[in-house]
């Protein structure tokens, strides 16, 4: 937490967690990426065992090494999100967001917040948008009571950006 900001009071709070919903959906779109890899692999085999003047070794070798390389890539990124997943969680102030990750936290003054923006997305279901004064966005979504968390956050942003002078 930057030195500058007071921690914030006691009550004031609310924890937010990712949703197992999401850690699940996840687990299936890996699942089912690996299951088209290995379809993928099978199919180039097959094609080189039936004629392997058109579908050369090289070919072979290459598919193979590169759905390989890919799939080793998104288990360990889904390995790593899963395993920060865990130890994540936001937690709501009055005038601010904690985002806390094991030891580390970031700290977001919704002062900072010029424009907060209600999503829904086919893949991901709701979410807040919020684009900060700095033009970096920062997207809420998969939290647990992700509406609820979407609706104090933008009655916060509403009640700071109202009580800010101008």
């Amino acid at each position: 937490m930057n030195k500058e900001l007071q921690p914030m009071q006691p009550g004031t709070e609310q924890i937010f967690r990712i949703s197992a919903a999401v850690i699940r959906k996840r687990h299936f779109n890996t699942a089912l990426g690996t299951l088209f890899a290995i379809v993928l692999c099978v199919i180039v085999m097959r094609a080189n065992a039936i004629d392997s003047d058109k579908f050369n070794d090289i070919l072979l070798f290459s598919v193979v090494l590169v759905i390989a390389l890919f799939g080793l890539v998104n288990l360990v990124g889904h390995i790593r999100y899963v395993l920060k997943s865990r130890k994540h969680h936001l937690e709501l102030g009055e005038d601010r967001i904690t985002f806390v990750t094991g030891t580390d936290q970031s700290v977001l003054m919704l002062s900072e917040v010029v424009l907060a923006e209600q999503q829904s997305r086919l893949r991901e279901g709701p979410s807040l948008m919020m684009r900060l004064k700095n033009r970096r966005i920062v997207r809420l979504v998969g939290y647990d009571r992700q509406e609820a968390l979407t609706e104090s956050v933008t009655r916060r942003i509403a009640r700071v950006q109202n009580s800010a002078p101008p």
